[in-house]
């Protein structure tokens, strides 16, 4: 997805408000013509990003918004602490683009960073020589979660129904741009760098095998079989019920009467999408993913149910 640009051809950087396929607008922010996260001062901490210098031992999470971000951050806090008691700080504590560069200092090793842009527009230490976990999820799934996740926080003044929603995400105008880029950027570093440094984590295959999975976690960051013991402790704290339970409560004032209940853990499932696409949409979706993910499907293939 190319910048977005203004008259001049400069491109555009800071708060934007961007009509759906039916009108309605939609609040994002924009960082040298590219869609970020909407947090105060982004394109400040994004700027910044370039004097940032990760330790050797720091692990980071790159995930599309609703891709399973959170749940990620917990199972590494989880195997790097060896324990599976203490619940680690929230994961927007930890991340890159949101959070002032001073703060991440704060953190004690080994860190779990997190962050949601496009690998493509990040400084190339962000991408190279750390353990990276890359977390996908099909783009059928994300689409329906970050419509609830948009329309439940009032601060993307967002009033849509998922029909002109789903314009927004086919076109790649929202928070961290396009599912189909952000997906292809990761897999063509993943091929480009042959893979060593990043493991990707698949949301349907931790969904339906979380002990497989967890352990193939392990293995990646640890060099190391887990004990069964703990392997059960974690699959415990992380099942979707447990973290919502423990983490309903994390910002959620930032979420409006219809997501206060849930916060970020709505529902966590695989094919909730069957409720909201009909097949001229799932059709289109299909498309586009084949576009993204042409010459690279040796790598990856969407899993919808």
């Amino acid at each position: 997805m190319e910048p977005v640009l203004d008259a001049s051809g400069q491109p555009i950087s800071g708060i934007v408000h961007t009509p759906d396929a039916e009108g309605v607008t939609v609040k994002n922010r924009l960082w040298r013509g590219y869609y970020v996260s909407d947090f105060p001062e982004a394109e400040v901490r994004m700027d910044r990003l370039c004097e940032f210098s990760p330790r050797p031992d720091d692990v980071f999470i790159y995930a599309y918004l609703k891709c399973g971000t959170h749940w990620l951050h917990e199972i590494c806090h989880f195997l790097l602490t060896g324990q599976a008691e203490v619940r680690p700080q929230p994961k927007e504590l930890a991340m890159v683009e949101a959070v002032d560069l001073e703060d991440l200092d704060k953190i004690p090793s080994p860190r779990v960073l997190n962050c949601h842009m496009r690998c493509s527009i990040l400084p190339q230490r962000l991408v190279a020589g750390n353990k990276i976990i890359y977390v996908v999820r099909n783009p059928k799934d994300t689409a329906v979660s970050l419509y609830h996740h948009v329309a439940g926080i009032d601060d993307y003044e967002y009033k849509g129904s998922f029909k002109g929603f789903l314009g927004l995400f086919e076109n790649g105008t929202m928070d961290a741009g396009s599912w189909f880029s952000h997906t292809r950027d990761f897999l063509t570093a993943m091929a480009r760098e042959g893979g060593g440094n990043i493991l990707m984590v698949e949301f349907e295959r931790l969904k339906r095998d979380p002990e497989s999975q967890i352990r193939r976690i392990a293995r990646f960051l640890l060099d190391i079989d887990i004990s069964d013991s703990l392997l059960t402790a974690i699959c415990e704290k992380v099942s979707f019920k447990s973290m919502q339970k423990a983490r309903s409560n994390d910002f959620k004032e930032f979420f409006n009467e219809r997501a206060s209940q849930h916060g970020f853990y709505r529902k966590g499932e695989v094919g909730d999408w069957r409720n909201y696409f009909d097949e001229e949409s799932s059709l289109r979706i299909d498309r586009l993913c084949a576009e993204a993910l042409a010459g690279f499907e040796h790598l990856y293939q969407p899993i919808y149910e």
